[in-house]
């Protein structure tokens, strides 16, 4: 880990890891044999993110991302997603642009969540 403040701060407290129990859709990124890889598990009600959770294969820096986006993303109206900014990221965890590539994994999954919620 790069020891940074900030996403030690994130992996504090992983509030989202985990499965929706019957989620509305599931998006994937990656693989295990490339190294990292992503599943959001996504609940929604009434136009809104009600449940976002993920489940992450990789380094810390990729799990710290999919936390910092489930918190983000959660609660959200369907109409009102927050854009997907694996650059903003890095600056909000704290990493160096070598976690790039962990970055445009979880945006990769999150927008394969978005193409499914796109054609309900």
């Amino acid at each position: 880990m790069s020891g940074s403040a900030a996403l030690e701060r994130q992996l504090d407290e992983l509030r989202h890891v985990g499965s929706v129990d019957r989620p509305t859709v599931t998006g994937r990124a990656g693989g295990v044999s490339g190294g990292s890889e992503v599943q959001f598990t996504v609940k929604t009600a009434d136009n809104v993110l009600q449940q976002v959770r993920y489940r992450a294969f990789g380094g810390l820096g990729l799990i710290g991302g999919c936390e910092l986006w489930a918190r983000r993303c959660e609660k959200s109206p369907l109409n009102a997603l927050p854009p997907a900014e694996p650059v903003e990221w890095l600056a909000q965890l704290e990493l160096p642009r070598e976690y790039l590539a962990d970055m445009l994994v979880v945006e990769d999954a999150w927008r394969d969540v978005l193409a499914q919620l796109v054609t309900q």
